[in-house]
């Protein structure tokens, strides 16, 4: 990957933070499914680590609600509800929103400048089928910048928080005691696509220096995110339909998706949740 493509280097982790993020991607990809264990022994050895921060990481997660620490057993992956996942893309998309629109009205012609070349090189690599972390990073770097320009380290700061929880695009791979390791890929469908397209928009709101359709497309593609998360994690989480029976729900297309297809671009429609409940991922 071009190490230009992300100008700002991550803030650096805690091992317990970087064994929480681990065990977190495991389990939102699916690998330890609600009702399983994560047993300390086997993060120890996967990650090379004592068992002490491993423990902390745990129970860290316990406090999150992504796990329960039960009785001479461990700890145990808690199901997750769809309307967690909700919540969430809920809280971020209105933090996101407000962000941009502040963003639109300090953004400067250099930071604009940047912002289309990070579109602009993530529209050619979706296009071309650049590997998934390419678009990944540029994806990181269009949002990281607009947030940064807000100049809002309180927002910015709840946001990152949320992130935690769910996110469509999680980091993947962590530092671990100074050596890299590979989290879980959470290749949600539609989401490349998505992104790329809705990031005209975005980026059309800002460069007109308008702070309410800033908000307003920057909120509207975090929820279509959350849309898509939510139809990738049912794949696994089982979750009964919430307000469609026949199991087909539909993800609200934003326009600039709708644009994107009447050009001709082909962008990929999210499964529905009957298709992804039938291949349902089974626990090794």
């Amino acid at each position: 990957m071009d190490s230009s493509i992300v100008d700002r280097p991550p803030r650096p982790q805690r091992l317990t933070e970087s064994v929480a993020g681990y065990v977190r991607a495991l389990v939102m990809a699916g690998e330890i499914l609600p009702g399983n264990y994560v047993r300390i022994s086997q993060i120890v050895n996967a990650l090379d680590v004592s068992s002490t921060p491993v423990r902390e990481a745990l129970l860290g997660l316990c406090g999150e609600g992504l796990l329960e620490l039960e009785a001479g057993r461990g700890f145990r992956v808690l199901p997750l509800g769809r309307g967690d996942i909700e919540d969430i893309f809920r809280l971020q998309g209105w933090i996101a929103g407000e962000l941009a629109a502040a963003a639109a009205v300090r953004i400067s012609v250099a930071d604009l400048d940047r912002l289309t070349g990070y579109h602009l090189r993530m529209d050619t690599a979706v296009r071309a089928g650049e590997p998934y972390e390419v678009v990944e990073a540029l994806n990181h770097a269009f949002h990281d910048l607009t947030n940064t320009t807000a100049q809002s380290s309180k927002l910015e700061w709840f946001l990152e928080l949320t992130r935690q929880f769910a996110t469509v695009s999680p980091a993947h791979e962590i530092s671990i005691s100074g050596r890299t390791v590979d989290t879980p890929p959470q290749r949600v469908a539609g989401w490349l696509e998505a992104s790329s397209a809705e990031h005209e928009a975005i980026l059309r709101a800002l460069r007109a220096g308008d702070p309410d359709e800033a908000r307003k497309t920057t909120s509207e593609h975090v929820a279509h995110s959350g849309q898509l998360l939510t139809l990738h994690l049912s794949a696994w989480a089982s979750w009964p339909p919430a307000d469609d029976p026949s199991g087909q729900r539909k993800v609200v297309q934003s326009e600039a998706i709708r644009r994107r297809r009447s050009e001709g671009v082909a962008i990929p429609r999210a499964p529905r949740s009957a298709e992804l409940t039938n291949r349902r991922v089974k626990d090794a």
